[in-house]
């Protein structure tokens, strides 16, 4: 997580798929220190019982359509090593792909040249390499970095979004650091490195402001809208299966004690009200989508203009 810690602004930087909000690499490590302080509490060293904590804690504290998929990888993992003590590489073969399958049920309208093509592919890649060969479970992991950097930089061919705005994807960065420092950790690496933000443009000039404000202002619901339901023999199916006339961007995820959605839309209010017809309101979290993209764009402003000289 402190990798992830160090790159949140690198991430940020260029997140402009699906919302331009600048917010996906703040997310993604909010929802990672969510899930390692509920790892923490683990009374148990079982790699099943430390799993299942940290998936539960990555629910609960999911942010964003990048906080909620990557809770939904870590369930994957979690699933994978059931009655496991640890994890080798078999293990954590089998956890990228059940960490994949799972972000991609999660998402209603799943797109290519996101995180989740960079989970898969390295899912793949792993699976590939260990075929017939006995490996460390840091020999995967590389395996695993080297895939997710190749998919990240080749996320702005299969989205026009990003080669419109020349990055790469910020949800498959954020997964490739994770990946970066989970792989640092085994190896016994210095976190204390330089951060390179070069790779993440892929050679073209940021959209001009007016174009970036024109399309966030004609595409966008209002409001980004996140609920964390409890309660009992809850349905995260039907539960989305009623989100789905209120906005987009939707992910409704959990099981039958907690769910959590994330929405888009032009009414929060309607969301509240369908999660309090089913359950209890643990968390609520609304914010202006418009608002975060203005911020965004001033954001990109300010770093791109000439600096001031004095006379």
């Amino acid at each position: 997580m402190l990798w992830l810690e160090r790159h949140v602004d690198r991430v940020n930087a260029v997140n402009v798929f699906p919302v331009p909000d600048g917010d996906t690499g703040t997310n993604m490590f909010l929802t990672m220190r969510s899930t390692l302080q509920a790892a923490d509490t683990c009374e148990s060293e079982a790699a099943s019982e430390m799993l299942k904590a940290m998936a539960h804690g990555a629910l609960m504290g999911a942010r964003g359509n990048s906080g909620v998929i990557l809770s939904q990888i870590i369930r994957g993992v979690a699933q994978a090593h059931e009655g496991r003590q640890s994890m080798d590489v078999g293990s954590f073969r089998d956890g990228l792909a059940s960490g994949s399958e799972a972000a991609y049920k999660a998402v209603t309208k799943p797109a290519e040249g996101t995180i989740l093509t960079v989970v898969r592919e390295v899912a793949e890649a792993v699976a590939a390499g260990q075929a017939g060969t006995e490996e460390r479970l840091a020999d995967s992991v590389d395996i695993a970095c080297v895939t997710a950097r190749a998919s990240v930089k080749r996320t702005p061919t299969l989205l026009p979004a990003l080669a419109e705005a020349g990055v790469v994807d910020a949800g498959g960065l954020g997964l490739s650091v994770l990946l970066e420092g989970m792989l640092k950790h085994l190896r016994g690496e210095s976190l204390d490195v330089a951060v390179d933000t070069d790779a993440d443009s892929v050679g073209r000039d940021w959209l001009t402001m007016t174009e970036q404000r024109h399309a966030t202002e004609a595409s966008l619901y209002g409001y980004c809208t996140e609920v964390l339901v409890s309660g009992s023999a809850l349905d995260a199916d039907a539960v989305r299966n009623r989100m789905l006339a209120l906005g987009d961007s939707i992910l409704v995820v959990g099981d039958e004690s907690l769910v959590r959605i994330h929405v888009h839309t032009d009414d929060p209010g309607a969301v509240l009200t369908l999660g309090t017809s089913v359950g209890a309101l643990t968390q609520v979290k609304v914010d202006n989508i418009r608002g975060q993209a203005e911020r965004f764009v001033e954001m990109h402003e300010a770093r791109d203009a000439p600096p001031i000289r004095s006379r």
